[in-house]
Formats: C-alpha cells, structure tokens, sequence
C-alpha cells in the first residue's frame, strides 16, 4: 500500500493516492449515503485511520460510501496491520458477521489486487479461501464473529459491514481576494485527493474570535471558493486558521493548518486634492473619510511620453490625511496624470480601494520672454517664446496707461510652439502706450499650472513709420565685376519730415545679443538716401541656409524621410542676368569596411538639393531613405550628417564650400532576419517554392511571370519546355529566363536553336554592371536587392533571393511575400486560391502575348525606369576630404563583390546592344529546333529501374548524404534538407532514374551558401568603429550578432562551407579543393561537366555569317553554339577562301588558329587576321577577288574543332551577295567594278551586258550533287510527324517567296538557285510504317560508318558531336547531318550565267 510516510507522532491521517477507476462496480449506480457517523480509530503505527461500520451494506455501496467519505475500503498489506484491525474488531460486539474489504473483484482469484493497485503481499485467508464458489465470489470479507479476523471471499452482493480506511488530507493552498468593503473571498485548493469539508477559523486582527462566520464547510471539488462578510468599517483586516477534514464523524483525518495574517476589506475611496507648487513639484493631499488604510498608492505618468516618470510608489499613511510632495527633473509647464489608490494591509491579502484617477496636472510653466515691435500707429506686434519647459496657452493682459477703455484683445490663447507671434489693435491714437502682463499656463482645468506674470509697462503705438520694416536682399556688382549681397530696410516713411530713424540690424530676432550694428539717426529725405546709408552688407553676416528638422530622424526598413533645405538669402551668377544652380550636397562618414554589409542613408535622385538662382527662397526637398546591406541583421546605424555647398561654386565667393552649421542624426533601421530561408525558385521540371515556403508543382509547357515587384518595374519570366521522354507524359523543364527592370532586359533562352544569352535593351542602366557568372552560373542583382541565380546549363534551375523591399511586394509564381503560406496562391486580382488548386494559380500567370518578353516586339511596353528611385551614397567623409560625387544607382541593396564571379555582359551594356543574336544566325543544321528544344537535364547517366516512393527516397538520402556539403548544410535551421530529398524522390519516379540527383544537389548548395553568406557577423574591425545596434544589442562585439534563438553562423562555418562549395560538386568528374572543380582526364569547366575532347557544338554565325565591309570593320566575329570553355585553350580555326571574279575558289592551305575569347558558354569570339598579312604571294594579290569567306571552327582544348560555319566579307558599295552556307551568289552593282577588292566607280554607265554574277560553292552541302557522300539519318517518330509536316510546308512556302525574289533580282535558273541556296539544307526521313529490321540495321550500319570513317574521326570522335547522336536517339528523329570534307572539291564551272 503507497502512502506519504509522515512523523510518528502527528495526530492526522495520511490520504492514499488516487483509487483506480472500477468500472464493473459503478454499474450497481446504488443510491450513496452523505456520510458515517461512526467515531474513525488511527492506527499511531501507520498513522492511517479506520472507520469500523456494523450496518448491512452491499460491497459497491460500501466501495463508494468510503470514496465519497475521502477515503477508501480497508486494505490490509502487513502482519501489523491486520493485527491492529483485528484488535478493534475484538474489542467490540458486532450484529453482522463479517466486514468489507477493499480487494479487487475484477480479476480472478490467483490474479486479484487490493483496490488501490497494489499485490496482495500479505493475506489472511480462512482455511480453504479463497475458493470462488460457482465463480461468484468476487469480493473479499474479514471476519467479524467466528472465526475473527480471518479472510473469506463472497458475493458482492451480500450484506454485511465494511471498514473504511483513510489518511490524512494534503495541507489545503489558500488565497484570498478582498470583494469590497465588507467582503473578503477565499478560495481553497486541495492538490492531492479530495477533502469532505474545511475548517476555518477567522480571527480579527484584535484578537477577538468572530463566531457566527467559523464554521466547518462541505466540498466536493479540488477548489472551493467562500465568501465572508461582517459589518466591519472598510480596511478591516484578519487573520485565517484553515484545516482539510477528510472524512465524516467524530475524529475524521484533518491537514495541517494553513493560517494567513492580515487580510483585508478594501478601503473606501480616498479624497484627493492636487495642486501645483512650482515649476517642478506638485502637492498631494490624501485623506480617508471612512474606515482604514495602512499606505498609499501613487502612479504618476506624464501625460506626453518621453518625459521622466516621476517618483512612483506605495507610502505609509499614518493619519486620516496625509500631505506628499511630488518633484521631477522634468521641464516646467510638464504635465502628468495621476492614479492614487488607499491600501489596507501588506501583500496578497492587502484591501485596495477603488482608484482615484486625475489628469492633466500640471508643473507651472516658467516665466515667459515678451519682445514688442510696434507695427503702426495701431498696431503691435508681441512675441511670446518659452525659453525653458512648457506651456499650451497665454494669457495676455493689456490696460491703457490713460485709463480709458479701449479694445485691445485680452484673453486666452492657444501656445502651439517654442515661440508666438500675437498682434494687437484697437483705434486709439498713434502713440497710446500700454502695460502688458503675460501669463503662461500649461494644461487646462483645475490642474493647468500657471507661471509668474511677465510685467512690461509703457508699451506704445509708433508715432513715425506708417508700415512694418521690410528685409530687402539684393545681389549689386562692384566696379571690380565681384558680386556683393546687400540688404535694405524698406518701410512707408511717416507724413512728419521732421521724425528721425534709427535702422537696427539684428540676427535672427530683435535681441541685444544678436545685434550685428546700427545707424545714425536720419531723417527720411529720399529712399535712394537713405537706403545707400542704412544698408547691410555681407561681411556682417554668414550664409543662411535651414535645414529642417531640426530634431533626429528615424527611417525604419523601406519608410523614407524629408529634410528640407531652403536659402535665406539670394545669391548671384558670373552673369547677374543668367541662372545658375548652388549645390547643397550632404554628407557622413561611412567606414570602408561597413560600404556593404550594413544599410546606409541613401539619398533618392541626387546627394543633396539644387537651388536655382531665380527661385532661392523656394524651399527644396530631399528625400532620403536606406540603401539596405548585404546581411539578413535586424540592425540600427546612426549617421550624423551635414551639408556643405559645392567647393567648385565659382559664382558667389561667400557660396563656395561653406558646411551649413547643422548636423542631423539619421538612424537607419531594417529588420531583414525574417527574410532568413526565404527562397523561390524552379528546379528540375519544375518543382515550384514560394517565398514563404510553399511547395508545388507546375510541369506545364509555357511562359509564366516568376516575379513581379508591385511598385517598381521589375519581373522575371520564366520558359519552359519539353526536358525528357517518359512513356506516361513528357514532364517540363525551365530552359529560358528574362529579367526586366525598366527598359533593361537580360536574356537567358535555351529553349531553340541557337542558344542566346544577351541583353537586347540596356536603356537604363538598371542592370548594368549587374549580370555576373561562373561557367554556367549566372547571378543576377536586381535593383529591389533581389538576387537570382540561374544554373544555365543542360540541368536548368532559377533561384530567387528576395529582399527587404519585396516584403508585402511581390507576385508572380514566388507569391505573395508576407510569412503566410495562406495566401501564397495570389491570383492578378488579389484573390488567393487553396494550396490544391495550384494548376489554377500557375495557369493565371501563364503570360498573354502583350507581355511575353521573350519576344522582343513587346519591349517598347517596358515602363522606364523612374530615376527619382535611383539611391546616392554621399559623399563619404574621408581622410578629411569629402568626396562630392553622386555615387547613384537604382539598387536598393549593397552586396560584397564575389571574385569568384565576373562582369560578363558589361561591354554589351554599354554598346547597348539592341540585336537579337540569334535572330540571323545562320544555321546549319535545318530543323534543329526541333530536337533541341527539349532540355536534358541529366548530368549523370544512371540505370533505369522502377522508384517507389520508399525506395526512391532512400536512394536520393543516400546520394545527398554522400556529399560532405550537404551534410555540413543540414545543421542549418533555415535549410530543410528533406525538401531536397522529397523533389529528388519525385523525379527520380517521374523518368525511372537518378540522373536528376545531381540537380537537387547543386540546389542545396545554392541555398546553404546564401544563407551563410549573408548571415555573417559584421567583422570585428568594423565593429570597433560601427556605433550600431545589432540585433537589438547596442555596442556589439563578434559575441552577441546570433540572431536570438537561431544558428550561430561564423565566419569559420561560412569557410567550410566555401570550401567544399563546389558547381555541381564537380558532375562526377572531378574532386572538390578549396571550393573549385579539380577536374579529372579530360574533363573541363568550372564544374567538370565538358569533355574537352568532344567539339563544341556550334550552330552558326549571327548576321547570317555576312559582314558588310560598309558597316564595320569585320575584325572579329562571334560563333554561337553550347559548351564552350574557359580552358586555356578555347581555340579558333580559321580556313580563308578567296572567290575570284571568274567564279572560282582559291583556298589557303594553312589555316590559322588563335585564341578564342568566350563571351559565355554559348558565345566565343574569334580575330579576323588582315588578309594581306599572309605570307604567301598567291595569297596578298587581291586582284582579281570579289569576296573573302572564313571556315570557322571551335576547339576547347586546341585539338579537337568542331564543324566550320561560313563567314562572308563583302563590300556592298559595290556588290549584292546572297548567301546560304558556303554557297554564295554575288553581283556587281550597276555602275561599279573591283579592283584589288576595292570598289570604283565606272565613268561611263554600263549596261546590262557588263553586269557580272559570281556563282561559287566554296564547300558543303552543294558537293551532295556531285560527289556521292555516306549520311547519318534518323527517323522521326511517327508522334512528331503531323507538326514536322506542317511546319515543313509553313517553311518551304516563305523560301520558295524569297527563291522567286533572288532568281529575278540574279537573274538566275531555278536550278541554279537550288544549287546555292539548298545545298546547306539537311534532310529528314519519314516512313509511315515502322523501319523493317533490315532497314533498321541498314541505318545502324551507315551511322556506324560515319563514325569510323578517317576524314570524321579525330582522335576516335566524330566530328558528330556526341551530343547530338544522344539526342538523335533520344527524340526519335532528327535532321540528316551531311559530312564536309577537309579537302577542297574541284569546283564545277556553271554554263547558264554570262562569264566576266
């Protein structure tokens, strides 16, 4: 049996635990008696108590009427127990013949346990017991008359006597609530077990017992709540003696006492009379009318926040009424409101009255200052100004010295700032005179305080001057050309000649302390006269220029601010009749080391105002707002800044780097560390998250709106497209990407042949600069302070970062941008959509054709950029100088340069390059775009195998875990590593392979080191010098910047994971050293990903390979195709041919290689050597040429070209060429002839007959009607075949437009024609049945061949590129791809054109 063990010699009882619940019993639901009268008997042993009952009672009655009494039936568990009861049972006679034991009925015998759970360790059975006669014996007895003490076991149902047995209650937990005057609730909680009733005594505090409210009190809840009144006066208090009874009758277990002293009735409402005393104290007067109170209450808090808190606090009260002095070092006039409250007693049972609110009491304002000017002969100007404190209105005062009644304005009036102007007139006489008494008062009510009178006496009407002085500024030209700032006092002069001035020149306001000097006393005789001898000129004064506010400045997150800048004064030009333009620029210290990772005050538009000469009174505004850092801190930086005008300002000497004597501290504040794991991005094919983090699918062929920023111009567009066959439905990857901000567009588009990565608009600049890569990492910094990265290669995957100015900003498949899943689905017209409908939110922002920027026609509909969001970092203050230029950009954030990327597209920026590059490009494979359209994404080939969910998501654990960086990643909180894992599982489903893996991967490591990067700890340098507080810890140290209750990130983590940050963690081909690619064998590029032995694909020239000698110089040319590397031998093979006059070719038999210089992976530009610098003779006579074509080709690795694409260089002064591969036709314009490549003009006009064509086929695809050639084919699937058709017929009718136009403008027979212009056509093979399998091992063979065919194979590659044989099996068909010889063929003259 359980039981708290308590000491020997306690009279009480112990309470036994919680009984368990016996569910078979409580179905008897017998009718329950309120209690035993029966006198309970302790065992002083055990110190348990037992209530012996001779009554006839049915066990489940007995079971509850012992729970219901606080205890239970007897359980006997030793020798010494039974002892003891078995002695009081002989020590009595009893009726019945045996009593009820507590011993479980619900199992058999050999199982059975006391009812409070515990073994039966000691029995006492009589002789053969217990033997469950007929299974109904369920209960067990102790003999009571026979056979006494010994146990038996019986039905239930019988009626005998039973024992209760129970301990001692749990000292009970007492509170106490005083409910008013008269009233005090206390409330009663038993932790453990439940008592029958409490006791409780209640005594005054005079030591009397109060018997009519001690009483014993029934309760069956664990609290118990009891009120207790008297008519006792208000703030009486007493003392309580609380025990728990558990148990009915005589001797029942009982607690040990709770007692508690002092509680109280609340006092009555205290009287309260407040009165101001001075200019810093007020006097409280607090008096009890009825009853009592130990102490006093006080709060006071002021009634404008920011000012000091005086003394609050409880103090004594000793008598009926009680006197404080309140005092605070607050200013004068301060007010405060008060809340008084009596108290009766001392801690939680202390009585509190009703509390006494009064507000608005006020400290009496200080003395005011009055300055006078008389305006008039009736009129008077007063000034009032509050030097110290406070005050909300005046009283003015004003009595005639003569006595007569006049109506000058007294009263009250309303004080509103630091100083006042207030005017008064009446129609007494000019000269009447006046005393004046001016009272400041503050607040209002009975509570306003009120300051000593100012008293000034003899205050008059002016006798001279009709009008008040006017400040006339001019700007006058000395005789030495040097211009000088002088001012006039200009008034209306009194009618009395005989009145004398006296011109008092004061700064700022009339004061003797400000006076800066004073005339004579002159008559008024001419204006000219007296203003040439009261004038002010400049070296009395200083440069006027305000800044307001005056006061701090405090800029949160993306808020702005104002300051406005006005001049007092006008200033001149070099030419007094011109405008000109005085820089006011601001400027502040900012360490070199904080310039990106803290936010800074930024100027918008310029670093400060210009105020023109013609509008200087004008005031000008500045904004000012923050340029955010790159860290995700929650982080507060003042900046003290000043102003200065432009040390170039030649106009005005006094003008010219003058610093203005105001500094304003503008504190800068962003909170961007709940921008921490926020990511969206598009991944594989393609799975969509949101920036809060919702995850999604949306494998749908298309172009959609990723991003859109809501208040600046600002999107990204997304393209994708077929990425792999699978039997069930081929999924959709991203291959195309279009960043737009204003009228600057970045394009990244694989989704067609050729490849182009370009900007075709750089109207405003938004990007430039911006656009950085790595291989085939392009990082993109968009003015908003978003970043994307863009994984451009054959695995397409976006990554967007956003920033503060995204917050509440953002649309587009990334969401909404607000830490709420909810509404991430947001439609264009503000409506969400649930979390399953998200095919609905894809499909609403699937572009229209208006807004497709992939296609350039709809450019002229980007918005321009507004400069007025342009952000300037202003002169820095360094070394003593300031730096005066505007440092302005439209970025909205600073990002630490990475020197692991480079400014790729900088020159195109700045050609501001309008041309699409692929729009001309000539290329060589027809229908290519068929095939390549289709994205792989593959970077591994893996083995094809049926995924389930399960062993999908093992194996992609297993892949991701076997990378050192993912698992270093995986301790960040803001990364989820299982979300990799889920969509690597997902594809690994959808194509039947982990060839995916790798993306999910690079993915991670994308994710992990822009958290790291961007939560670093401010280094310890900056931290030395950087007066900030950093995640709301002032004076920050490299120990306090972890973002409370999340990763530390160190600079030690961010180091470890550089160094093993490794571009697709090197594809399998390499090993990853101190975050670059080491590649193995013949593997290149910054992630391994290129075999360098494999050519390059090119597709061709842009411009269709002509350069027109008229339009520029042709010194280099750029080649497009994929994969090209920066490997140290990207190299250009460049092949001449000359086209002679007479139609033949001649071919320089050592071509030239050079270096290449890549532009990206998709661009490489090659030198054009000069022709003439050739060393060979036959080569440098250019006499009889018309034309030059290149044979251009590719290597990574100097060794290994790929197919040449055709460059022309003509002069079209004097000839029209057309060109189709390397067949050209070209024609001598009428009027003109070649020599030595050069065009002249002929004297004499010639006619028809001199007209000259030059028909050539330098090499390609002509040579398939004259040589036989071995062709490589495949055979489109049957499921392509409709959509080839139909765009082969699209095709063929617009060439067969242009075919018309060239044979009438060449002159030209179809046959002919077809012979230049379709040489270069490739063909494609469609059976209507399925290829028999002699066919099929018919085309094996021919493929083979061209494979293993000396003049194709270089280094056992084929000149094939293997990408492209992949891709011939893998889509089904794909165009013939004709075989160009290295040798030279022997041209065929053509008969049906006019030789020269």
């Amino acid at each position: 049996m359980s039981i708290f063990l308590m000491q020997s010699s306690s009279k009480y009882c112990v309470t036994p635990q919680a009984l368990p619940q016996i569910n078979r019993i409580l179905l008897f639901r017998p009718t329950l008696r309120s209690g035993q009268t029966e006198t309970w008997i302790k065992n002083e042993a055990t110190g348990h108590c037992y209530q012996i009952v001779d009554r006839p009672t049915r066990w489940p009655q007995a079971f509850n009427i012992c729970r219901n009494d606080g205890g239970m039936l007897a359980v006997i568990e030793s020798a010494e127990e039974q002892l003891f009861i078995q002695g009081q049972i002989q020590s009595k006679s009893f009726k019945l013949e045996g009593l009820w034991l507590g011993a479980d009925t619900l199992h058999p015998v050999e199982q059975r346990t006391w009812i409070n759970g515990e073994n039966f360790s000691y029995t006492n059975w009589a002789p053969n017991q217990p033997d469950n006669r007929a299974s109904e014996e369920n209960c067990a007895e102790i003999y009571a008359q026979t056979l006494n003490g010994l146990w038996n076991d019986l039905p239930c149902t019988y009626l005998i006597g039973y024992i209760c047995e129970n301990t001692r209650p749990h000292q009970p937990t007492v509170t106490f609530l005083p409910n008013g005057t008269q009233s005090i609730y206390i409330n009663l909680t038993q932790k453990q077990g439940l008592p029958i009733r409490y006791q409780i005594i209640w005594i005054a505090d005079s030591g009397d017992e109060i018997s009519d409210q001690n009483d014993t009190f029934s309760t069956s809840e664990n609290i118990t709540m009891h009120n207790f009144t008297t008519t006792d006066q208000p703030g009486t208090c007493f003392n309580f003696t609380v025990h728990a009874i558990s148990g009915s009758g005589e001797g029942a277990c009982t607690s040990d006492a709770t007692m508690t002293d002092a509680v109280c009735f609340a006092p009555s409402k205290p009287h309260v009379v407040l009165v101001t005393t001075g200019t810093n104290s007020i006097r409280v007067t607090i008096t009890i009318v009825h009853g009592l109170a130990t102490s006093y209450e006080i709060i006071v808090t002021p009634v404008i926040e920011g000012n000091e808190t005086i003394n609050n606090g409880t103090f004594p009260q000793n008598l009926n009424t009680s006197v404080y002095i309140f005092t605070s070092d607050n200013e004068p006039g301060t007010c405060f409101n008060f809340r008084i409250t009596a108290i009766s007693g001392y801690g939680t049972g202390a009585g509190r009255s009703e509390p006494v609110a009064a507000s608005g009491i006020c400290f009496n304002p200080s003395k005011p200052m009055v300055t006078f000017i008389p305006e008039s002969i009736q009129s008077i100007q007063v000034t009032i100004t509050m030097g110290n404190g406070q005050a909300t209105s005046y009283e003015i005062i004003g009595t005639p010295i003569s006595g007569s009644d006049v109506s000058i304005q007294n009263g009250i009036f309303p004080f509103n700032e630091t100083s006042v102007i207030h005017n008064f007139t009446t129609s007494d006489l000019p000269g009447t005179c006046f005393n004046f008494q001016f009272i400041a008062i503050s607040g209002t009510g009975k509570g306003a305080g009120r300051s000593e009178p100012m008293v000034i006496k003899d205050v008059c009407y002016v006798t001279g001057p009709i009008s008040r002085p006017v400040v006339q500024p001019e700007i006058e030209r000395q005789a030495t050309g040097r211009s000088q700032l002088v001012f006039y006092c200009e008034f209306e002069p009194s009618s009395d000649p005989t009145v004398l001035y006296t011109v008092m020149w004061y700064r700022d306001q009339i004061d003797a302390g400000y006076l800066l000097t004073s005339s004579k006393q002159l008559q008024y005789s001419s204006r000219e006269t007296f203003r040439s001898m009261t004038l002010l000129t400049e070296r009395y004064i200083t440069l006027g220029i305000t800044i307001k506010p005056d006061d701090d400045i405090s800029i949160q997150d993306s808020e702005e601010a104002t300051i406005y800048i006005q001049s007092t004064i006008p200033f001149s030009c070099l030419d007094i009749n011109e405008e000109c333009v005085l820089n006011v620029n601001m400027f502040y210290r900012e360490t070199e080391a904080e310039k990106c990772f803290v936010p800074a005050a930024a100027a918008f538009l310029y670093c400060g105002v210009r105020i023109s000469s013609r509008r200087w009174n004008e005031t000008y505004n500045l904004r000012i707002g923050i340029k955010h850092g790159q860290d995700l801190l929650s982080i507060s930086r003042p900046y003290k800044i000043k102003f200065r005008t432009h040390e170039n300002f030649g106009h005005h000497e006094m003008f010219r780097n003058y610093t203005i004597p105001v500094e304003i501290q503008v504190t800068v504040s962003t909170d961007a560390s709940n921008l921490n794991g926020k990511e969206c991005h598009a991944i594989s094919d393609p799975h969509m998250l949101t920036f809060d983090g919702r995850y999604y699918e949306n494998q749908n062929n298309g172009t959609y709106i990723l991003y859109k920023h809501a208040t600046k111009p600002v999107q990204v567009q997304m393209k994708t497209n077929l990425c792999y066959d699978i039997p069930q439905g081929p999924p959709f990857c991203p291959c195309g990407v279009v960043i737009a901000a204003g009228r600057d567009v970045f394009v990244i588009d694989r989704c067609s042949i050729p490849i182009k990565i370009y900007m075709p608009r750089c109207d405003d600049g938004t990007l430039k600069g911006k656009v950085k890569s790595h291989g085939k990492l392009y990082q993109i910094y968009l003015p908003t302070g978003s970043l994307v990265k863009i994984n451009a290669g054959v695995s397409f995957n976006i990554y967007l970062y956003p920033s503060v100015s995204d917050r509440r900003a953002t649309s587009g498949l990334c969401g909404y941008l607000d830490n709420d899943k909810q509404n991430d689905f947001t439609l264009r017209n503000g409506s969400s959509v649930p979390e399953n409908e998200f095919e609905a939110f894809n499909s609403n922002w699937e572009v229209n054709p208006e807004e497709n920027l992939f296609n350039t026609s709809n450019y002229k509909f980007l918005p321009t950029w507004p400069k007025a969001n342009n952000m300037c970092i202003c002169g820095q203050y360094q070394g003593g100088h300031i730096d005066q230029s505007d440092k302005c950009s439209p970025d909205s954030r600073k990002f630490c340069p990475d020197n692991s990327l480079i400014d790729s597209l900088a020159a195109m920026c700045n050609e501001l390059l309008t041309d699409d590059p692929g729009a001309a490009v000539e290329v060589d494979q027809n229908d290519q775009n068929d095939s390549r359209s289709k994205i792989n994404t593959m970077t591994e080939n893996h083995s094809m195998r049926n995924y389930t969910e399960n062993s999908a998501s093992i194996e992609c654990w297993s892949f991701l875990n076997s990378s050192k960086l993912f698992q270093k990643c995986s301790e960040i909180p803001d990364i989820d590593p299982s979300s990799f894992a889920s969509t690597c599982a997902k594809d690994a489903i959808i194509t039947s392979t982990m060839n995916w893996a790798s993306t999910h991967l690079d993915s991670a490591q994308k994710s992990c080191l822009y958290q790291v990067i961007v939560n670093q700890p401010l280094p310890n340098h900056l931290l030395e010098e950087l007066n900030a507080t950093v995640n709301q810890t002032t004076g920050v140290g490299s120990s306090n910047q972890t973002r409370k209750g999340t990763y530390r990130y160190t600079a030690d983590f961010k180091n470890e994971v550089e160094q093993l940050a490794c571009p697709m963690d090197c594809s399998g081909h390499g090993n990853c050293s101190k975050g670059k690619c080491v590649c193995e064998g013949s593997f290149g590029d910054v992630d391994c990903s290129v075999d360098l032995r494999v050519p390059p694909m090119v597709y061709g020239i842009p411009e269709r390979g002509v350069c027109d000698l008229q339009r520029k110089e042709c010194e280099n040319v750029s080649v497009l195709g994929d994969n090209f590397v920066e490997s140290g031998k990207l190299s250009c093979r460049l092949t001449l041919f000359k086209i002679k006059l007479n139609g033949t070719i001649l071919q320089d038999p050592t071509p030239t290689i050079d270096e290449g210089r890549k532009i990206s992976f998709a661009e490489v530009t090659c030198k054009i050597r000069d022709v003439r610098s050739k060393r060979s003779v036959q080569f440098s006579d250019d006499l009889d040429t018309a034309a030059i074509v290149y044979g251009v080709a590719v290597s990574n690795n100097r060794k290994n070209f790929s197919q040449e694409s055709s460059l022309l260089l003509y002069d079209s002064l004097c000839l029209d060429c057309m060109k189709a591969g390397f067949n050209i036709a070209c024609k001598i314009k009428e009027g003109f002839y070649l020599e030595n490549r050069k065009c002249i003009k002929k004297a004499i006009p010639s006619t028809s007959s001199d007209l000259v064509l030059i028909i050539s086929t330098v090499m390609g695809s002509a040579l398939i009607l004259l040589v036989g050639l071995t062709i490589a084919c495949c055979v489109i699937q049957r499921k392509k075949r409709k959509r080839y058709q139909k765009e082969k017929k699209e095709k063929q009718y617009q060439e067969l437009q242009e075919m018309e136009r060239n044979k009438e403008y060449f002159g030209i027979s179809e046959e002919v024609y077809d012979q230049i212009k379709d040489g270069p056509d490739t063909y494609c093979t469609i059976h209507d049945n399925p290829l028999t399998t002699n066919e099929s091992t018919e085309r094996e063979e021919r493929y083979v061949k061209i494979g293993t065919t000396d003049n194709s194979e270089i280094d056992g590659y084929s000149s094939l590129s293997k990408d492209l044989q992949d891709e011939c099996i893998s889509d089904g068909g794909k165009p013939d791809i004709p075989y160009r010889p290295t040798t030279l063929p022997k041209v065929t003259t053509v008969t049906d054109v006019n030789p020269i």
